[in-house]
């Protein structure tokens, strides 16, 4: 809690401040991106795509079209991962083929069973 206490302090002094919000991130996007348009703001969203999950590229596809429908920019990271768009879809085919592979490998033989006693 003093962490965020000291951040919310640094960034007051930059003329900024620390805000948390508890919900649905989809939810509280939207109507924080309202509430900008509202007080004559043209909100920019900069945030990471979200590879791993699928509610997670769900959620990127719902703000996506929200920001569209409302012809304002945004921009999509990539995250920690660092490669270039030419070996994306590569290295998304390799991580999801190891990520959803099994983590246990299929027994040839199972020794306790009743045939084995």
């Amino acid at each position: 809690m003093k962490s965020l206490e000291n951040l919310n302090s640094n960034l007051q002094k930059l003329g900024s401040r620390l805000c948390l919000f508890e919900g649905n991130s989809t939810d509280i996007v939207q109507k924080l991106t309202r509430q900008l348009i509202i007080a004559g703001y043209k909100p920019k969203l900069f945030f990471n795509r979200d590879v791993q999950v699928e509610y997670g590229i769900s959620w990127d596809k719902t703000i996506i079209d929200f920001y569209k429908q409302l012809n304002l920019d945004y921009h999509i990271g990539l995250n920690n991962f660092l490669q270039s768009a030419e070996q994306r879809d590569e290295w998304f085919n390799e991580y999801y083929t190891y990520q959803r592979q099994s983590q246990y490998k299929t027994p040839v033989t199972i020794n306790n069973t009743p045939d084995n006693f």
